[in-house]
């Protein structure tokens, strides 16, 4: 069984329609445990893919600098004799919401866009 769990933050961000489905592609920057310096933080990124309905929720409030955990699928790909990880992300859980003015820049407005009394949470 391929499971991976990542906690960190979120960088980059970004939504695709691909024919019907949400894309919903984003990376995440988690800092290593163990260092020899703990002065130079060695950080590493993972990128990470969400598809579906789910993806179009979650896309509504993931914002970079947010606190997440993403468990999902690992899986490698080539491209040019090189290969890359990526995450088939299973589930995310917001840990650490971005600071507000981060929120705000994204066009996230919590009283409009997410519903918290509602049962339908769409991740």
């Amino acid at each position: 069984m391929n499971i991976i769990t990542v906690t960190g933050n979120v960088g980059k961000v970004e939504l695709k329609q691909i024919g019907d489905t949400a894309l919903l592609s984003f990376s995440v920057a988690s800092d290593r445990n163990y260092q020899k310096d703990r002065n130079n933080k060695v950080t590493d990124w993972f990128n990470c893919d969400m598809w579906g309905k789910r993806a179009e929720g979650l896309a509504k409030v993931l914002t970079k600098g947010c606190g997440i955990a993403v468990t999902g699928e690992m899986q490698s790909n080539k491209k040019d004799d090189k290969t890359y990880w990526q995450i088939n992300v299973a589930n995310v859980d917001i840990i650490r919401w971005a600071d507000k003015d981060k929120l705000e820049d994204a066009g996230v407005d919590f009283a409009s866009d997410v519903d918290f009394d509602s049962e339908k949470i769409p991740f």
